[in-house]
């Protein structure tokens, strides 16, 4: 490391044994971040569609977003650790997975490709942090921040500008033509990839817990299931008992060997102190309130309007409602930069749960029109943008600085299990609060009343972890809030 003498930021000289960037390098990660947004925006407003044309139940297309929910929280941290050693090699075999996902949504192979076919799809979202790892890694450290800000934006936009193109193209050509879409934008950004993204380093054997993964997924997968058909099924019938027990078995055996080995999937170890308890818990509870209200959301929307729980509108409709959403999320993001220069940073976290439940409040008690769907998708929207924008920052004051990697990567799969959990929860919770009768308006308004309740814990659970966080000493304050303000970009 050098200062420039006209300037006081920190430049790093670049490996001489490292080759030069190309020039269309940031470019390349740009396609990356938005067409990996693009095919993650797949899942959310097609649901009910996915249902009607595979003549199968809305607990069982749900599955297309739960699986893809699922398989990203367990990949993000398999490909970073793969990333960190060869990033060319992770994000090629990266994409090469989501085209063979695409690949199988598109095909007329039924209703279980296209579940597997989702499920691949999962791994594009492990893509997003790594192409701006890449950038940091690459990169002059003058430049990392305004890209990462780049990426950040770009991944935002993408998903916003997904959700309504790809359900344009689903109402007019068929929930086929949409992966096709996809298909066609991976495969492209592939090319662009192999281009631009440059040729692995020479470096050491990488370890990966790949069994930990598989028990982390097979567990999960299986407490899922149960949550999902507990009510056909009985919750205290033998199949939803004897799965949830399975799984739990396979989670303890998942926790024993992450305690036990060298290089774990996440370090456990990590997740038990005051602070990154809380913001941990607050990050799981957090996840599942939002999937939970985004699901109904995008049910009700297309949902029947004859006894009064849909509003029988198309899933164009949907898409746009979810685009306010995906725009006021990078909003939150600003906020909780700005309230966090006017107010302890960690009050930043119990604000964004109270803006998220009141919009969520909003929801359950107004949600006869668009219009008041809209808004209540642009305060969630901004609710939860300033809650997931912040929490790195509460992680970096509660750990040692060479510790907060694990830390983030640990918070990080837990939100995306959340995402699962709340996806597979909603229509569970339509089957249970509906009984033998046909949805109506009050059991869109229970359910939303239990995602108000899951803000609840999570904001009593934020508002403890900024207690703790009060009474320690602000060492190492200014680093602390440098790696903060990178952490608002890279989570937004």
């Amino acid at each position: 490391m050098i200062r420039d003498r006209r300037r006081r930021t920190p430049v790093r000289l670049r490996d001489p044994d490292r080759q030069p960037l190309p020039r269309a390098f940031v470019p390349g990660l740009v396609l990356l971040t938005t067409v990996t947004s693009i095919v993650s925006s797949l899942g959310a407003p097609l649901i009910p569609a996915i249902a009607h044309d595979a003549d199968v139940s809305v607990q069982a297309a749900q599955w297309s977003l739960t699986l893809t929910m699922l398989v990203g929280a367990v990949t993000t941290p398999l490909m970073g650790r793969v990333g960190g050693g060869r990033p060319r090699s992770a994000v090629l075999a990266g994409l090469a997975v989501v085209a063979t996902g695409l690949l199988l949504c598109a095909l007329p192979l039924g209703f279980t490709s296209l579940l597997v076919g989702r499920a691949l799809q999962g791994v594009g979202i492990a893509l997003i942090p790594l192409a701006i790892t890449v950038a940091r890694d690459r990169l002059p450290v003058a430049r990392v921040a305004s890209i990462v800000g780049l990426l950040s934006v770009t991944t935002v936009a993408g998903s916003g500008l997904g959700y309504p193109v790809t359900a344009i193209v689903a109402a007019h050509a068929g929930i086929a033509a949409a992966f096709w879409l996809g298909f066609v934008l991976c495969c492209g950004t592939a090319v662009v990839a192999a281009l631009t993204v440059p040729h692995d380093a020479a470096r050491q054997r990488i370890s990966v817990d790949v069994w930990g993964a598989v028990l982390l997924a097979a567990g999960t997968a299986g407490f899922l299931l149960a949550l999902n058909r507990g009510e056909p099924w009985g919750w205290l019938a033998l199949p939803t008992i004897g799965l949830a027990s399975a799984s739990g078995a396979l989670l303890v055996l998942w926790v024993r060997r992450t305690l036990r080995i060298e290089h774990p999937l996440v370090d456990l170890r990590l997740a038990w102190g005051p602070v990154a308890f809380g913001a941990n818990l607050t990050a799981l509870v957090a996840g599942v309130a939002v999937y939970l209200m985004l699901s109904l959301i995008m049910l009700g929307t297309q949902a029947s309007s004859t006894d009064g729980f849909g509003l029988g509108r198309g899933v164009v409709t949907a898409g746009l409602l979810l685009l306010p959403y995906s725009l006021l999320s990078l909003a939150g993001s600003r906020l909780a930069a700005m309230l966090g220069r006017h107010m302890r940073r960690d009050l930043v976290l119990p604000a964004g749960c109270v803006i998220y439940g009141a919009s969520t409040v909003f929801v359950a008690l107004f949600h006869a029109n668009i219009w008041q769907l809209m808004l209540g998708m642009a305060f969630a929207g901004l609710g939860g943008g300033t809650t997931f924008a912040v929490m790195p920052a509460l992680l970096l004051r509660g750990l040692p600085l060479a510790e907060t990697g694990s830390a983030l990567a640990f918070n990080m799969v837990l939100r995306f299990l959340g995402f699962a959990a709340g996806s597979a929860l909603m229509p569970a919770l339509v089957d249970l609060f509906a009984g033998d009768r046909p949805a109506t308006h009050d059991t869109f308004t229970q359910v939303a009343f239990v995602g108000v309740a899951l803000w609840v814990i999570a904001g009593v659970a934020a508002a403890a972890t900024a207690a703790v966080v009060s009474r320690r000493p602000d060492a190492g304050a200014a680093e602390l809030s440098a790696a903060a303000s990178h952490s608002y970009d890279a989570q937004a």
